[in-house]
């Protein structure tokens, strides 16, 4: 039977042939962009990149590195790094001056060029590059110029390793039949995207969660059981991966760059500081690293696809600011526990220490009391991940400390209003699907807070004021939902001075001083030398803590220290300190419904 051909479908026709000539038109006219990088002083640090650029007869053109890169919320000044900037033609070297610190701007014929430059990079950090002799990790953000206004443009990179070098990683796809050689759609990918590359890389053993392959690439991954090892980070994998119910990506690469500290997550690889050694001995250590993959490998739901709608598209220059990292990352920390009880890779007394420990950890710094969940997140620009740990009054908080916190609280509200048919879990599937999925954007403030109180089913005002302002939080009425006790009865602690002290090349030296403890009321501040105590001197800590043993609450101490060029006397009375444990238990006497919340929140059920 023949299709009866209407004006309609003509009409819809002609306009998807209008579609798709313009669409060709807008390829035509996209500039073409090739990198090649080679590494002809890995010795000295440095990685030489070429980039072949076609303007399409465009006769000035602007480029800039960026300042910083995504998942690092601190700025990085890559183009310091940059060096030995040129422009040359098939024939001539090619005239252009600096824009600004980061932009440069080429004056030309229209014609296709070469850029070229050199880039250093000696620091071992995932937000940083590093290239020695032996391996090389590369933050494209810090490598790879980008047309101005062009970050939606495509680009190759052809990789040309250094001597024996015999191994590439990274989350691009390879181009067909071209060795070493990778795809970007834009660049917003590419910056995305590290590479791992080196002679001394190991390939873990490689598994599937839905049918999707994961690898595992070190560099130095040290002695332990591998196999073990990538049988519990499938485990992870797979439980994280099923809070969401879905693999956005074809593969996902793990980018091990050797002992250190740090991770960063991406679209479909992680980058992290890692070395195995001890992991089969040690449960600690081992149960730490798991948290730490855990937490790297659940941001490319919650940050890289559920985000707030401030992260994308990207400020590159200044930075994208956010009041809600407590999302993005303080929820990641909570998330991160419940993942790895929920793998049975935790028990349920263990995930609940964890809880404890993060109560306990927001609750004893100062800051609480300044600064709220929603300005940490923004001013972490200045105030870095874990505020402003070198004031003298830490007035800041971490939305490290207190996302987890509040996210705990949420989980246990949404579970026990709903007789525990939903949970946070939901939250963040609505997220994932109605707008990453459907709308391809970011969230903001307000819908998050409406997608709550859908799932939830009631107004979720007084829950907020724990983002938007300092009130205290009520463990007992949100604890009490999962049918947990927080203690909270204050023990005191005798002969208290609120110093934590340490010794440094035969120096007594203050580490730390308790806001407004003794210590701290007669005038001791940080980095402060201690040179007697009670007129007796003191060279080591095993020395002042002789000086200071014995003493009561009640007992005055005198010190001898030099603050600064200041040489000071300084006394005070040793008090007494109320300390909180914040130790949770269950409740023999909670009821059936609070019963269900909690055991449903350790294995990720609902009562459907």
């Amino acid at each position: 039977m023949q299709p009866q051909i209407t004006v309609y479908s003509v009409r819809k026709w002609y306009m998807l042939f209008l579609s798709l000539f313009g669409a060709l038109i807008t390829l035509a006219q996209t500039p073409a962009i090739h990198f090649s990088l080679s590494f002809p002083q890995a010795t000295e640090h440095f990685v030489q990149v070429e980039m072949n650029y076609d303007p399409k007869g465009k006769k000035i053109v602007d480029f800039e590195l960026p300042n910083w890169t995504t998942g690092y919320y601190q700025l990085m000044y890559f183009s310091k790094d940059l060096k030995n900037f040129a422009v040359r033609n098939t024939k001539d070297t090619l005239a252009w001056k600096h824009t600004k610190d980061n932009g440069w701007q080429v004056s030309g014929d229209g014609k296709p060029f070469m850029v070229s430059y050199r880039i250093f990079g000696n620091r071992r950090f995932v937000a940083s590059n590093y290239i020695d002799e032996e391996f090389a990790y590369l933050s494209p953000a810090g490598i790879f110029l980008h047309p101005t206004g062009g970050i939606a443009y495509p680009s190759t990179i052809e990789i040309h390793p250094y001597k024996n070098w015999n191994k590439v990683a990274t989350g691009l796809n390879i181009v067909k039949d071209k060795s070493n050689t990778y795809f970007s759609p834009d660049f917003d990918i590419l910056y995305d995207s590290p590479f791992l590359l080196g002679s001394k890389l190991e390939d873990l053993p490689s598994f599937q969660v839905n049918n999707k392959p994961h690898y595992f690439v070190a560099y130095k991954a040290g002695d332990f059981d591998k196999t073990a090892f990538m049988n519990d980070l499938q485990k992870i994998v797979g439980t994280a991966s099923g809070i969401i119910g879905d693999i956005p990506y074809d593969h996902y690469s793990f980018l091990a760059i050797g002992p250190g500290g740090g991770g960063i997550e991406h679209l479909n690889s992680t980058s992290i500081a890692f070395s195995g050694q001890g992991l089969t001995t040690n449960k600690a250590a081992r149960i730490r690293m798991y948290h730490f993959l855990a937490h790297e490998y659940f941001h490319h739901y919650n940050v890289k696809r559920i985000r707030p709608i401030e992260l994308g598209p990207f400020d590159y220059n200044k930075g994208s600011r956010t009041h809600s990292l407590w999302v993005s990352e303080g929820l990641n920390v909570y998330y991160e526990n419940l993942i790895l009880r929920r793998a049975g890779l935790k028990t349920d007394e263990e995930a609940l220490a964890t809880v404890q420990q993060q109560v306990a950890s927001y609750e004893t710094k100062p800051g609480r009391l300044f600064q709220t969940l929603a300005q940490s997140s923004y001013e972490t620009w200045s105030d870095g991940p874990f505020g402003r740990t070198g004031d003298e009054v830490n007035k800041t908080i971490s939305y490290y400390d207190k996302g987890p916190v509040v996210g705990v609280m949420l989980d246990f509200r949404i579970r026990y209003v709903t007789n525990n048919k939903k949970s946070l879990d939901d939250v963040m599937r609505k997220l994932y699907y109605a707008y990453y999925k459907k709308k391809g954007r970011g969230f903001t403030e307000a819908e998050l807070k409406e997608e709550i109180e859908k799932v939830s089913g009631e107004k979720m005002d007084d829950f907020f004021e724990y983002i938007y302002t300092v009130k205290p939080l009520d463990y007992k009425r949100y604890f009490a939902y999962a049918g947990l006790l927080v203690n909270e009865t204050p023990k005191k602690i005798p002969a208290y001075s609120g110093i934590v002290a340490g010794d440094r090349r035969d120096t007594v030296v203050v580490n730390n001083v308790d806001w407004q403890s003794p210590a701290w009321d007669a005038g001791l501040r940080r980095q402060a030398k201690i040179l007697a105590v009670n007129n007796q001197p003191v060279k080591t800590l095993a020395e002042y803590t002789s000086a200071i043993s014995g003493k009561q609450t009640g007992d005055e101490i005198s010190l001898h220290v030099i603050s600064g060029n200041e040489s000071l006397q300084l006394k005070y009375v040793l008090g007494e300190k109320e300390e909180k444990s914040y130790a949770i238990t269950i409740d023999p006497s909670a009821s059936e419904r609070a019963t269900r919340v909690r055991k449903g929140w350790l294995l990720g059920q609902t009562d459907k």
